[in-house]
């Protein structure tokens, strides 16, 4: 599923139940760090879905800001398909392992 900003987002979000989400930090109108703000205060079953941020800002601090800020990964553009998706298995198997446990 696709959404185009925040608001988009957040609504898919609590009505699909993701296995794993990827955001752009650069949205319009809102940026990633208000969708990550906004997707950990979901319920339970939602806040702790695993989250990579997607950004054109490189530096190790903006890398730490993603963090920080409740991303689970950050990856910086330039990116392949290949990195992205590697990314994504890791995540998606870290969180199938906690939620059984």
């Amino acid at each position: 599923m696709v959404a185009d900003n925040v608001p988009e987002g957040l609504e898919i979000f609590a009505k699909s139940r993701p296995d794993i989400v990827v955001a752009d930090i650069g949205m319009p109108e809102y940026n990633g760090y208000a969708f990550i703000a906004a997707v950990r205060k979901q319920r339970p079953e939602l806040r702790n879905v695993p989250v990579i941020a997607l950004t054109a800002f490189s530096t190790p601090a903006d890398r730490d800001t993603a963090l920080i800020s409740g991303f689970n990964e950050y990856l910086s553009k330039p990116f392949g398909p290949d990195e992205l998706l590697k990314t994504i298995r890791r995540l998606h198997d870290e969180h199938r392992i906690d939620t059984a446990a």
